[in-house]
């Protein structure tokens, strides 16, 4: 039998599909490549006319694309091909998306600072302005103040910083030095500025906003002709001047459709010059697995040249294997996780067997510390926290049956917060699979246990259920009477909101406690 028939018979593929069928299948990612190709000429024919393949190539990329999947097996559909080769394409594609990894932690988003974007857009040939990114003021003088008029930009990950005093202007070297001073160490949204963007201070002669992002998973292009911090009041006051318009995944974005977006976003005369520079952001946000890639404000000078002047991009880190962007050790939403939350992760990697680490957040200035069982369960009892006043000082989930070893590190790690901790909630649904005493006793008891000068008068509110919960809850009440434990049980007869009330009143009961001991 030929090695393709062979190759063939193991996927599954009809022996007679029409369709040649040509190399060895490796794994699942390479039988998902062949797919996707088969798909192509099943569509397009063979031999493909040169604007054909051109639009075949598009397919392929978005077959590996994590977030291109879904739009790609719309299109398979909709041009009747073989429902085998579709769906071995999008399995194909979704393996290549995962990063071949099993013990890969699955985050959202990669979120860029403005220099690491502005990096990005200038390499695919995009104007930005000079500048340098410094940590101290006394490197000023290596940056473009010493010569020219700036803009000293905290770098931060969230948006309105010039609201907070995180962008200042500045006239010459001295004054440069000492906006930098302002600026390190300012918190602006709760994040601490480390590093500064010193950059020339562009003579502007306007403003404007284009965008990438996915909308009903499909790309879409925003563009609107008044950029700047008030894009999000403009849309509200004025949304026929925000333009937003999908874009096929398949056919991509051309000249033509770009041209139009910006004649109805009213950029007028400039429409020929920035038609260009939305093209080049498109192949930019599809070509590296972007989520988001916003240039708000564009800028045109008053020698007629265009700078993108800020930079928000966000980067599927689910496609780092392939990527060609050094993404950096970060959390989900882009944050530089702290010392914990690094302790967290390792204590995920322990065993492959659950997770317990995996999600951990480390809030400053809270109170209560949350471990949670994965799922909507606990983003529910999040929000019902926060709707009642409560501060989280640690919000961390554990999920897929993991050992009482791996939350027992868990717990360890949550108790070492800097801050006073005035309530322990245990918060979850009821579970098919996990064994909660081995969670609950041998994973939350024992962490606690474990963790030296523990202050049993801490209240701890535990509303769990599955397998074994009878006997967790039995050992619990007995720590409570022979060891002292402030331990409060509950089961799914108390809903999540009511939960969240009783840890808002226990939290609040030991923190007047405490206040009145430290004023004896």
């Amino acid at each position: 039998m030929l090695e393709a028939e062979r190759n063939r018979k193991s996927i599954g593929a009809p022996a007679k599909s029409g369709v040649p069928f040509v190399g060895v299948v490796q794994d699942k990612a390479e039988m998902g490549r062949i797919a996707a190709k088969l798909l192509i000429e099943k569509t397009y024919g063979a031999p493909a006319l040169p604007k054909s393949r051109a639009r075949a190539r598009r397919i392929t990329q978005a077959a590996v694309t994590a977030r291109g999947i879904r739009a790609l097996w719309r299109s398979c559909r909709r041009v009747h091909t073989d429902g085998l080769l579709g769906k071995e394409a999008i399995r194909g594609a979704h393996k290549c998306s995962a990063g071949h990894s099993s013990t890969k932690i699955r985050r959202s988003p990669m979120r860029l600072y403005e220099f690491e974007g502005k990096s990005l857009l200038e390499s695919a040939g995009i104007a930005v302005p000079k500048g340098a990114v410094i940590d101290s003021p006394s490197k000023v003088s290596e940056t473009p103040a010493r010569s020219s008029p700036t803009v000293v930009k905290a770098q931060v990950l969230w948006g309105k910083r010039s609201k907070a005093g995180g962008i200042l202007s500045c006239a010459d070297e001295k004054a440069a030095a000492e906006a930098v001073s302002k600026e390190l160490g300012l918190k602006i949204h709760g994040e601490v500025v480390k590093r500064v963007l010193v950059e020339e201070r562009l003579d502007t002669a306007r403003e404007c906003y284009i965008g990438v992002t996915y909308r009903d998973r499909a790309p879409c292009v925003i563009a609107c002709s008044e950029g700047g911090v008030d894009i999000e009041e403009v849309r509200n006051i004025h949304p026929e001047r925000v333009v937003v318009q999908p874009a096929s995944v398949v056919r991509g974005l051309s000249k033509q459709m770009a041209t139009d977006i910006l004649t109805r976003a009213g950029f007028g005369e400039d429409v020929d010059a920035v038609a260009p520079i939305l093209l080049k952001v498109y192949d930019f946000f599809i070509s590296n697995d972007a989520i988001l890639v916003e240039i708000n404000p564009l800028i045109k000078t008053k020698d007629g040249k265009w700078y993108a002047a800020d930079a928000k991009i966000e980067i599927d880190d689910e496609a780092a294997y392939r990527s060609r962007i050094p993404l950096p050790e970060r959390l989900g939403s882009g944050k530089e996780p702290t010392r914990l939350e690094v302790m967290a992760r390792e204590n995920d990697l322990l065993d492959s067997r659950g997770a317990a680490g995996r999600m951990f957040y480390e809030i400053e200035g809270g109170n209560i510390i949350i471990i949670a069982a994965g799922g909507g369960t606990s983003m529910e009892a999040l929000d019902d926290l926060y709707s009642l006043g409560g501060r989280p000082a640690v919000f961390t989930e554990h999920s897929g049956n993991p050992t009482g070893e791996k939350v027992a590190g868990l717990v360890k790690i949550a108790l070492m917060y800097p801050g006073e901790i005035d309530a322990i909630w245990v918060i979850g649904g009821r579970a098919n699979f996990t064994d909660i005493y081995e969670t609950l006793v041998n994973g939350v008891l024992a962490g606690i246990r474990e963790t030296p000068n523990f202050d049993k008068s801490i209240p701890i509110i535990v509303r769990r259920a599955g397998p074994r919960d009878e006997e967790a809850y039995a050992a619990l009440r007995k720590a409570r009477e022979e060891e002292g434990y402030n331990i409060f049980l509950r089961g799914m007869a108390t809903s999540i909101a009511d939960s969240a009330r009783m840890v808002m009143y226990q939290a609040n009961k030991h923190y007047m406690a405490r206040k009145r001991a430290e004023q004896l």
